[in-house]
């Protein structure tokens, strides 16, 4: 996940793994943001600063990383 820290707009590479969802989570556990398409960029620039969760779930295992808005 890059960059980190972000204005808004990052990428996920995880190589050849296919995503099957990508969630993402506040600090208070409130889902913000949910796709079950597979995208290379994500824009959350409308959400408030802070530090959020990103879950990604592929066919074999599920990735949880965090990423801090500015």
């Amino acid at each position: 996940i890059f960059p980190n820290p972000t204005n808004g707009a990052f990428k996920i590479e995880i190589g050849t793994e296919k995503v099957n969802e990508i969630t993402i989570y506040n600090i208070y556990g409130q889902l913000i943001y949910f796709t079950n398409k597979s995208f290379s960029e994500i824009d959350i620039s409308e959400c408030s600063k802070g530090i959020y969760l990103i879950q990604i779930l592929t066919d074999s295992r599920v990735i949880e990383k965090k990423i801090i808005l500015q």
